[in-house]
């Protein structure tokens, strides 16, 4: 295979997040409107290799392997590279990142624990975490090379046969769907989406001519937390009912101590609170309060917002810390499920957990990306 051709180039509707480069990157491509964002470039890349297509359908696939200090864990990047034919420049079309050593196991039914770890004794592979329904689980293997993942994945699919409906993939990395960052706005007719001129829009003062009011609907925002003590969302944040506050106890016995306003899936041990922003803005998109005379007005004047924290403060998530997400919506009341993120490809453990929710008659909302591509 010929060598790459310098400077290598994102185009505009790969997905994050993305591996360091040596060089700036420079973003290319038809798409618009593109969330890219620059390579961060603390990353440091372990191992890579570069496979070239046998089927020249696009020029090779490049898997990196990265430790970012955005992860407490490493992280495997596979790029589909492709060239472009009128700048013979090398462009890095689509990106699919996991956790480097971790597979997810997910079924309809709770996993058998002892069946399990009796047929891991065999592995090099371990159970790390198990959700509370036991409906998921994460493995990890410490033995941290390019192919640790799909080793795994072939290792766990001859271990568990297909009749045991259990689903086996990687740990995949998804990312917030990026907005701009709102100061508190008065004027509602800058709040374009919710009425404009051209009439391109959620028809929002017709609807609140027919209801402002859905104080008793739980709205689950499942993204990077919630500034609770925002002034405009303060009045609206659900609370467990279940829950006394700050007495270090689990009192309705959910797994997660002192969720008054939600949990987080990342670290239990931590609160909901938004540490990257882009909740705390999907809430205020939903529900800030209104005709308060105080910042802005959200679609729902009045409503409960739980805050379901799964991503981190850089704003990614993982497929466990996503499933468990759902779950937590599903089992703490939610009516709602609001999910402003996604990425690449497709997950069968994902889709089950929606399942789940949507046979709870749970509404699952999510975003539609910002990339200017089909879906």
């Amino acid at each position: 295979m010929p060598a790459l051709n310098p400077p290598l180039q994102y185009s505009e509707n790969a997905k994050g997040p993305f591996p360091l480069l040596n060089a700036p990157t420079i973003l290319t491509g038809p798409a618009q409107n593109s969330t890219i964002q620059a390579t961060k470039q603390n990353e440091a890349i372990l191992r890579e290799e570069t496979i070239p297509d046998e089927n020249n359908s696009f020029r090779a696939t490049r898997r990196r392997l990265a430790q970012s200090p955005d992860y407490p864990f490493p992280i495997l990047y596979e790029e589909k590279l492709v060239e472009d034919p009128v700048s013979d420049v090398s462009l890095v079309e689509s990106i699919r990142s996991y956790v480097a050593n971790e597979l997810v196991l997910s079924s309809r039914t709770p996993i058998e624990m002892s069946r399990l770890v009796t047929l891991l004794a065999t592995t090099e592979w371990r159970i790390k975490s198990v959700a509370a329904n036991q409906l998921a689980l994460t493995l990890v293997c410490d033995q941290l090379e390019l192919d640790t993942v799909a080793d795994g994945l072939a290792t766990m699919h001859s271990l568990i046969e297909a009749s045991a409906e259990i689903i086996i993939e990687p740990n995949r990395l998804f990312h917030l769907t990026p907005t701009v960052p709102n100061d508190p706005i008065l004027n509602l007719d800058l709040l374009w989406g919710l009425d404009n001129e051209e009439d391109k829009d959620i028809d929002g003062p017709e609807g609140w001519d027919i209801a402002t009011n859905a104080e008793n609907i739980v709205v689950a925002i499942m993204d990077s937390g919630i500034r609770h003590d925002h002034e405009d969302l303060t009045d609206n944040m659900w609370r467990n009912p279940g829950e006394i506050p700050d007495n270090g106890i689990d009192d309705d016995e959910n797994g997660y101590i002192d969720d008054i306003h939600g949990a987080n899936l990342i670290d239990p041990s931590k609160t909901w609170e938004d540490d990257n922003g882009h909740g705390t803005h999907v809430a205020g998109i939903v529900g800030a309060s209104g005709n308060n005379d105080i910042g802005i007005t959200g679609v729902a004047w009045n409503v409960q917002l739980m805050a379901v924290k799964a991503a981190n403060a850089s704003g990614g998530l993982t497929l466990i810390d996503s499933i468990e997400a759902i779950d937590y919506a599903i089992d703490n009341g939610a009516h709602i499920i609001n999910a402003s993120w996604g990425g690449p490809g497709e997950s069968p453990s994902i889709e089950l957990a929606i399942e789940r929710a949507l046979d709870k008659g749970i509404f699952f909302v999510t975003s539609a990306g910002n990339d200017a591509i089909n879906i």
